[in-house]
Order: structure tokens, then sequence, then C-alpha cells
């Protein structure tokens, strides 16, 4: 599923000249290295947290190989390795290095390179025969060459790889979506009474068909940056956001590589009384 929503330090080697003598002495013992960390996750099919294997539809194995870069392999129901992903940091999900993708017959899918979450290098595509679909490049994000392949082999016009969801309501902005989950929102009595001002990010999924599901609350204050005498309040006015969310008219779907997929999607909601 897409996700809506690290860089190289180099330092300069010293050059060390060994006399005789200090070639014949005793090196000193190598400095133990840390083992590396590792977290396993499970999720349902509609990307929902679970406390153990049972009922998961895949799972996410995280090696760390510090305290934020790490690699999440990502595994099907029978464990068959469905995706590599290196991290520059895990918990900011900021892409640095090669992410790999395979088919479930084990044929490779696709491979792509990043640099500080922006696609950097390659982008390959396969067909599940093995048969070159796309050849893009790209420079710190931006593409500069692409090419794409029929079954045949043989070249065929070029495509965007990834066309982002369409809001079907004004002018299908993120702004539009955000005005529409505002218009739907309704302001509990308490918060209007407290004249609220807070602002939250409300996450959700675009199906391959455009509809909307999985809708949750991404990001909020945190309890201590509201009022006490608030908190009741602002309780309430989340709920109401999450319920207008719900009442979106469906999207045109995403795409990837021409066909229609799931995404994850974001926005921002301020609430603002005078």
């Amino acid at each position: 599923m897409l996700k809506f929503w690290g860089a190289l330090l180099a330092l300069p080697a010293a050059l060390l000249v060994a006399s005789p003598a200090t070639a014949q002495t005793k090196p000193e013992p190598e400095a133990a290295v840390a083992p590396l960390s590792k977290t396993i996750k499970f999720y349902s099919a509609d990307h929902g947290l679970l406390p153990s294997a049972e009922g998961a539809n895949y799972r996410l194995e995280t090696t760390y190989r510090d305290s934020v870069a790490g690699t999440v392999r990502m595994y099907d129901a029978a464990g068959k390795l469905q995706r590599i992903t290196a991290y520059g940091h895990v918990r900011l999900q900021i892409r640095h290095g090669a992410t790999t993708t395979w088919y479930d017959t084990g044929q490779l899918h696709t491979k792509e390179g990043y640099l500080a979450n922006q696609r950097h290098g390659e982008l390959l595509v396969y067909y599940p025969d093995g048969r070159l679909r796309r050849r893009d490049q790209f420079n710190k994000g931006t593409r500069t060459a692409g090419e794409c392949f029929g079954p045949d082999g043989q070249p065929v016009p070029y495509f965007e790889y990834r066309i982002m969801p369409v809001y079907t309501e004004g002018d299908g902005s993120n702004m539009a979506v955000v005005q529409a989950i505002q218009r739907r929102i309704t302001y509990p009595q308490a918060a209007l009474r407290a004249a609220l001002n807070a602002r939250i990010f409300i996450g959700f999924t675009i199906d391959a068909l455009g509809r909307v599901g999985s809708v949750h609350i991404e990001k909020e204050p945190l309890p201590e940056q509201i009022a006490p005498n608030l908190r009741v309040a602002f309780q309430e006015i989340k709920k109401s956001a999450l319920d207008a969310a719900r009442q979106l008219k469906p999207f045109h779907p995403g795409q990837q590589d021409g066909q229609p997929i799931a995404v994850s999607y974001n926005v921002p909601i301020t609430f603002r009384i005078e």
C-alpha cells in the first residue's frame, strides 16, 4: 500500500604509516559490536496492529542498524517475503537505500532506490514472467528519464508510475478534502462554550475502488497540551471529525504502474472557534 504521507556522513580516514617496530606490536583487540535489535509486529488486512500472529494478514520485521535507522521486511500470512525497505529513520518512515518487492511466486517485481526519502537512481518494474516493464531514472526526487515496455518486450508510450487519488468534490485537491471534512463537522456545545482551538491529522485509506475506510487519528496534541477543562470537549470534537471523514465521497482511486491500488492518506484539520 502506498503511503501518502538520513543523510550519510562521510569521515576522512586517517592514513597511518607503521614503522617496523610498530608493525610487530600485538594489535589492540577490536571493540565489541552491539547486536542489532529487532521487532516483529502483526497486522490485519485493513492494516490494524494486532497483539499476536493470530488472524494476521501480514507481519513486519524491523532490524535496527542504530537507534533510528533500520530495514523492514514484510511477510504475508504464509510467511512469504513480500518487501524489503531500507530506512534512514524507521519511525519517521524516511526511506534511504533500496526498496525491493516480489510477486507471490517469488519473482522479482520492483526495485527502487531512495536518498533521504526522495527517489534516487533506478526504478525497475518487472512483469510476472521476469520481463522488464519499466525503467525510470531519478536524481534526488526528479525523474530524469523513463521508458515503458509491453509484455512482448517492445517499447510502449510512457505513463507515470504513481498517480495519487483525486477527490471527486471541488477541485479534487487536498484542500478540497479538508474543506469537505470541515463542512461535515458538528461542533459539540462543550467545544463551542470553551472556544476550543486545536489541530489534528486524520488518516484513512482509499481502496482500489476509491472508497474511504479505516478512518483514524494519525496525529493529535499530547494530553498535557490540552487544558484539563477542555479535554472532554476535545474528545467530542475529535469524534465529530472522524464521523465527518467517514462521510467523504469516493475518490478517483490512486494508481501504480497503471493499476488501481489502495492508498494511505492523511489531512490536517484545524478547529478554531473565535
